[in-house]
């Protein structure tokens, strides 16, 4: 079963009464009409005696027992994956695709295309695996040891862990690899060791007992991570201490021997699941080459040139980055899975911020060679994220008309500073001087009568003596409103019926007269998919040094098409330009805002025309 369907079904169980679509939505990070399907496909194919009752005004409730589901779907592709390719490690010859659909209950035709999608994702990878065939004799998996074992650590996804089902879930995919005794004391030994500089969560333990699980077998199978594998030095780390103990008490529990090799390559491992952070800066920055140092200082010159920041002279930011990329150098060359369970939030919580960490790694793959994985983008954001909230500059310029009360207006003034680190105010003015108002500022906040500014030329909000949260609701859509509506164009709106990402960019860089930037929004998607969530996507090229006007086309799309890992189907393509970089950071910013919002979402993309989406922006 399809892992939605089950978060959607535990979602429907705990409440255990009517659940509106829009949470369940928000909760899964899809659409509602997503919701709407697998309510239907689980009613239709999966569930027995039990059934997800909709009501229009009240949404979704789970009625039944719910003890039995449809066998005819009982194991999905991501599983499928893992005891193929586990299968496929069990035996070091050649073995048919009839073999291996005896083995799992499949057709052979099924496991034959599963074959080509696992081959798919080893590309995806990266691993320097090869799923050989041979004519008369069938498949077998070849290449690095270490990257078998990352692979299938990789294929465990199970769609829900928690401490009760945590045993049961590693009996489910390693029963013929561990006994269920064996299970309890190594979860035991992780336990003693960890309890002390580690806090385990079940989703954090599973990876780790997996991890060792498939080690200790592949070892007694007689398979060993290559010698020249052996080429790092990690025994300053805690995680290294850390890994030492675990293999000390498995040889002593397990009956077992283990090589240096696999004490360092674990240590890696934790590395890349960021579980230990207690280590010493000033130790760890005595260990960072002179070489990293210099190529990191080079990305940054070249990154203050394209974003007109100030970026290199940033102590805080330089050496942020710095350990941090060197903490986590060896899980990225070895190609280590990074964990980042909060890379959804950080792209659509800080998307300005996430566009310099994904340049900042197109930059540093020009420099040395080294891929920066999504999950390690997400987490080098958080450091430019840091370094626009120390820069932050008040681009917005506003006046305060006071009512009856002059206090009232020292409030207001206090509270627009307070909540909007953008703005600044530059004029505070009674009724008698609004002929000495600043007609180049961007809006004007009014206590005073609307009869009093009729003439005023600049936008004016009007708020109450003592301003509500509605009032300030009005003031920030105001400044994140102020430059969108300036850059959107009728010729660059379009409703679509395209199949693919690719063919909607096509689409619209070539009505942009763009279509030289095509190639770098497809790199830059390559680097991080640009979907943000609730069916929308910001694409835009990672490299706009030759592009001189700011641009922005909106596609709506008759259907969602996939974007990743989530389908879209309003995308906002963002040209930037390089005389305008104020500009480029404020429209992804102003986006985000309106369309973080699942009900506005929905409303645009049932627009037919530009006059109307115009209507809306202005209404909204």
């Amino acid at each position: 079963m399809r892992s939605q369907y089950v978060k959607l079904i535990v979602l429907l169980k705990e409440e255990q009464d009517y659940i509106n679509g829009n949470q369940l939505a928000q909760s899964l990070g899809v659409s509602t009409r997503s919701i709407r399907n697998y309510v239907k496909d689980l009613n239709e194919n999966y569930l027995i005696d039990s059934k997800i009752q909709a009501h229009q005004n009240k949404g979704y409730k789970l009625v039944g027992q719910m003890q039995q589901f449809k066998k005819d779907e009982h194991l999905e592709f991501e599983e499928r994956a893992f005891f193929i390719v586990k299968f496929l490690l069990e035996n070091q010859e050649s073995i048919t695709y009839e073999q291996i659909a005896h083995q799992l209950y499949f057709s052979s035709q099924t496991i034959r295309k599963d074959i080509l999608k696992i081959q798919q994702m080893i590309a995806d990878q990266k691993r320097e695996l090869t799923l050989e065939t041979i004519i008369f004799e069938g498949i077998k998996l070849t290449g690095s040891e270490l990257d078998k074992r990352l692979f299938l650590d990789s294929l465990i996804t199970p769609a829900i862990i928690n401490r009760d089902n945590i045993q049961d879930v590693l009996t489910y995919y390693f029963k013929e690899w561990i006994s269920s005794e064996e299970l309890v004391k190594l979860l035991q030994v992780i336990d003693d060791v960890t309890k002390i500089n580690m806090s385990l969560t079940p989703e954090s333990l599973l990876p780790i007992i997996s991890y060792l699980v498939i080690a200790m077998t592949r070892m007694k199978q007689g398979h060993y991570i290559e010698s020249q594998h052996f080429t790092i030095d990690v025994k300053h780390s805690t995680e290294y201490h850390t890994s030492k103990r675990i293999f000390s008490k498995l040889v002593s529990e397990f009956n077992s021997q283990y090589y240096e090799a696999e004490i360092i390559f674990f240590s890696v491992y934790l590395m890349s699941k960021r579980l230990l952070n207690d280590f010493d800066d000033g130790e760890l920055s005595q260990l960072i080459s002179t070489k990293l140092k210099g190529e990191i200082k080079r990305v940054l010159t070249l990154m203050s040139q394209q974003y007109q920041l100030n970026l290199i002279e940033d102590s805080q930011l330089y050496s942020g980055l710095l350990l941090h990329l060197f903490r986590d150098l060896y899980p990225i060359l070895y190609n280590f899975y990074i964990e980042n369970t909060y890379i959804s939030y950080i792209k659509t919580e800080y998307i300005q911020a996430h566009n310099m960490a994904v340049t900042f790694a197109y930059l540093l793959k020009s420099e040395t060679d080294i891929q920066l994985p999504e999950n390690e983008i997400g987490y080098v954001a958080l450091h430019f994220a840091s370094f626009l909230e120390r820069v932050a500059k008040k681009t917005v310029k506003v006046a305060i008309i006071q009512g009856r009360n002059m206090a009232t207006a020292d409030l207001l003034n206090y509270e627009i500073l307070r909540r909007f680190s953008e703005v600044e105010v530059v004029q505070t003015l009674n009724a008698n001087e609004i002929d000495q108002l600043d007609t180049s500022l961007n809006f004007v906040v009014s206590q005073a009568s609307p009869t009093l500014l009729n003439q005023v030329s600049v936008p004016v909000v009007y708020v109450n003596d003592f301003p509500t949260k509605e009032d300030y609701q009005k003031i920030n859509q105001l400044i994140h409103q102020k430059v969108l509506l300036n850059y959107l164009n009728p010729d660059y709106f379009f409703k679509l019926n395209e199949v693919t990402k690719e063919d909607i960019l096509k689409k619209m860089v070539i009505a942009m007269d763009a279509e030289e930037l095509y190639e770098s929004i497809l790199d830059r998607e390559g680097l991080s998919t640009t979907d943000v969530g609730n069916e929308v996507a910001l694409p835009h090229p990672i490299d706009y040094s030759t592009n001189e006007i700011f641009k922005i086309g909106v596609a709506i799309n008759e259907t969602p098409v996939n974007w990743g890992e989530k389908d879209v189907q309003l995308v906002f393509l963002i040209l930037p330009s390089v005389k305008q970089t104020l500009e480029n950071s404020q429209v992804f910013s102003e986006i985000y805002q309106l369309l973080k919002v699942t009900k506005k979402v929905e409303q645009l993309k049932k627009i037919t025309d530009f006059n109307e989406f115009i209507t809306y922006l202005n209404q909204v």
